[in-house]
């Protein structure tokens, strides 16, 4: 296949990663056999045209794990984000900033999330969000003052750069004219020429050329949506009819008509992969730290012809997302309480955080118990004292003498009488108890609420403290341009201790100066075994056919055993879950002697 085709095919830029996501400090320990540096001491990890920021939230989001391996403290980290165009600077950024808006539910956020990252088409109501945080993004490139003005570092980024990165940030105004429809039509049509009405026929063919056998977990009829209108993540039943203007970037085309026919200029379009899928990066593979989890990988009638997964790259995408979302926020490793219910686990109660409220609850418990006992004395007391009012007003009450004889008695006309007064001792005595009873509930419901909002209090306090906490020593440095200008910076050079490097920028690995970016000993050498590089395979290029794909990799092996590098088997999960999968999407390397 020519570069031509694998360009109409995978587009000139990435908007995701076609490999799964890994934690970076999980492979470098394992890698170093568990020799680390000192924990005050930042890694540093250079990630070459990712394509999304999948590496970074497996890091951060799983850095406690680790915490006993570099001396009981959480280890600084730097993340150097390289991409090329800005405009897929921005979409990370903006990525980022839609998972750390902690007012949005996890549930929300997460849909919101990947609806961003792998639909071409998004709701009215998301395209006015994104416009929003755009804004925020714009003010903090400015003026360095936003929610992410802690984690984010643009001294990299000269000013043209940042000028750039400000116009891409604007585009996502609703008022900006980016007509998907039409271009995701004019990509597709570039692709298939004269075969375009056989086009659900060529997806179907594929899909069971190129992916059941390495990611059956993908079905058929969400891949073949996808290929049709470019909606990778639907969310019941909303309507997704306004353009994902993160997705539009910038390339270097010839005009064909005007004044400027012949001469090039950039031109705007939808320049991204139309292929092979943004279900790669997240929705094939996940951490399974319990038996539910296990069960998202179910796959029924085994063995019969008939085989079906029980579930799908959406929802294994959703379950990636929770367990991001959830160990940033709360510290702890997401489970699933219920078998095929990947939502079961946001519900369940933090048992540190029942630990820290164990004091509290007891002493408002035992305050309610003590009001409670105060109540029935009240009762009972007031009870007995309207019983001896009664009693002795019956007593008090002499019978009147009588003067009249039964006869006169007789003839005497009857009177109208007025009844007996009430007993207004024994009434008191019952208005006191009612009144000691509904104020003593009124003291009681006050306490049950005041119990509801110190623990809900509890659970916000110690969700901030954990938030700031995972993201504390955390800095990410956006960069852009060519991977010459890449090799040629000079605060990367000479520091890294771990390199990303995606299919799409393989042939850096043949350049002379790679090495130099790796972390050097005093005499200026890379440090034997303590860099590690891990590079994206061809494994999940789809337009690619296989030999070619297993081509890919060996050169990519060539290109590393040529500087040095040498090949280590996977020091973090790489998880194959089809019996007829023997590739890697990923493989690793670190610094010889």
């Amino acid at each position: 296949m020519s570069a031509e085709s694998v360009a109409k095919s995978m587009g000139h830029h990435a908007h995701w990663g076609f490999s799964s996501g890994f934690d970076f400090i999980e492979a470098l320990v394992s890698a170093r056999e568990g020799n680390q540096s000192s924990s005050e001491e930042p890694i540093n990890i250079l990630l070459i045209q990712p394509g999304d920021i999948r590496h970074i939230l497996y890091t951060v989001s799983r850095r406690r794990r680790h915490v006993k391996k570099f001396g009981g403290s959480l280890p600084k980290i730097n993340f150097y984000l390289f991409e090329t165009p800005v405009e897929t600077i921005a979409r990370d950024l903006l990525l980022l900033q839609i998972l750390t808006d902690y007012e949005v539910p996890i549930r929300q956020r997460a849909n919101i999330y990947l609806e961003v990252f792998g639909n071409n088409k998004v709701q009215r109501r998301t395209s006015e969000y994104m416009d929003n945080l755009g804004k925020q993004l714009k003010l903090l490139s400015a003026k360095g003052t936003g929610t992410l003005d802690h984690l984010i570092d643009f001294s990299l980024l000269n000013y043209r750069e940042r000028d750039l990165f400000e116009s891409a940030l604007q585009a996502y105004s609703p008022s900006f004219v980016f007509d998907m429809d039409s271009l995701y039509d004019h990509r597709q049509r570039g692709l298939y020429e004269d075969r375009f009405d056989s086009r659900k026929a060529l997806s179907d063919w594929d899909y069971h050329a190129s992916i059941k056998n390495k990611a059956s977990i993908v079905h058929i009829k969400q891949y073949r949506q996808w290929r049709h209108n470019g909606i990778a993540f639907e969310f019941g039943d909303q309507t997704y009819d306004v353009p994902n203007r993160s997705l539009m970037t910038y390339t270097e085309g010839f005009m064909k008509k005007g004044k400027e026919k012949g001469l090039k200029k950039e031109v705007k379009g939808f320049w991204g992969d139309i292929v092979c899928s943004p279900y790669f990066a997240i929705g094939i593979d996940s951490d399974t730290p319990n038996k539910h989890a296990e069960g998202l990988y179910e796959i029924q009638n085994k063995n019969t012809g008939t085989e079906q997964h029980r579930h799908h790259a959406v929802e294994i995408a959703l379950y990636n997302m929770y367990s991001i979302l959830w160990e940033i926020e709360t510290g702890s490793v997401y489970r699933m309480t219920k078998p095929n219910d990947i939502y079961s686990g946001l519900g369940q109660f933090d048992k540190s955080l029942e630990v820290t409220r164990k004091d509290e609850e007891k002493e408002v418990e035992e305050s309610v118990a003590q009001k409670k006992d105060l109540l029935d004395t009240i009762i009972e007391e007031t009870e007995e004292a309207g019983v001896e009012s009664e009693e002795s007003r019956v007593e008090e009450l002499p019978e009147p003498p009588s003067t009249q004889s039964k006869d006169d008695i007789a003839d005497e006309p009857e009177e109208q009488t007025t009844p007996p007064s009430p007993p207004t001792e024994a009434v008191s005595a019952f208005s006191a108890t009612s009144l000691a009873v509904s104020s003593t509930q009124s003291l009681l419901a006050p306490l049950e609420v005041r119990k509801k909002q110190e623990a809900s209090l509890v659970r916000a306090i110690q969700r901030a403290e954990t938030i700031v906490e995972s993201f504390d020593g955390i800095k990410i440095y956006p960069m852009t341009g060519t991977l010459t200008t890449l090799l040629a910076k000079s605060k990367v050079r000479g520091t890294v201790d771990g390199i990303f490097v995606s299919s799409r920028a393989a042939q850096v690995l043949g350049e002379d100066n790679f090495t130099q970016l790796f972390r050097a000993t005093e005499d200026g050498t890379a440090k034997p075994g303590k860099v590690l590089v891990a590079v994206e395979t061809a494994k999940h290029l789809v337009p690619l056919k296989k030999d070619v794909q297993v081509a890919l990799c060996a050169k990519e092996e060539e290109l590393a055993g040529k500087i040095g590098l040498k090949r280590i088997s996977a020091p973090v999960p790489r998880r194959r879950r089809d019996e007829l999968d023997l590739e890697d999407d990923v493989i690793f390397f670190t610094s010889s002697s």
